[in-house]
């Protein structure tokens, strides 16, 4: 889906979302996704009254979206989907930017930079047993480079599964 399409989930650098918006997943009517407001944020600044009041126990798989660094806010949400033994994955964005930003005269080759991402993830949520397996890095502009189809996979296999 475009940016443009009517269809598309807003898009700003400033919060744009305050209430739970629901997408259908194009090829598959069962399953859809939610965009949710963010944490952390003037509206939604405390974890328990963002999990409540967005009743987020209903959902089946989370996935947490990161951009840059890893932060607290993200911890504490991975730390309490793990307390209910929801699935979840961890998607590292703007991985494009990350590779056309690299200095030209510097060392790391694109698969060195992606690997040294994944291992800051894999180090920075160590003490919350995530599995590699389970972390993706993406760019929405590039649906078909990086780990963009292996998440859309790993999620319909999540979705298939028995236990969810």
């Amino acid at each position: 889906v475009d940016d443009e399409d009517e269809l598309a989930a807003s898009v700003d650098i400033v919060e744009t979302e305050q209430e739970p918006t629901e997408y259908t997943y194009p090829s598959n009517p069962h399953v859809s996704f939610c965009d949710l407001p963010g944490y952390g944020t003037p509206s939604f600044p405390n974890l328990e009254t963002y999990w409540k009041t967005l009743e987020l126990e209903k959902f089946e798989i989370f996935l947490i979206f990161m951009s840059l660094r890893v932060t607290e806010l993200d911890l504490a949400i991975i730390k309490k989907v793990k307390s209910i033994k929801k699935s979840f994955f961890l998607i590292r964005t703007k991985i494009d930017v990350e590779c056309m930003t690299k200095k030209p005269n510097a060392q790391l080759q694109e698969e060195d930079l992606l690997s040294k991402i994944k291992d800051y993830i894999i180090t920075s949520t160590k003490h919350l047993s995530c599995a590699e397996e389970d972390i993706f890095l993406i760019s929405n502009y590039y649906p078909y480079k990086w780990d963009f189809f292996r998440l859309i996979q790993a999620i319909m296999s999540v979705m298939r599964s028995p236990e969810t």
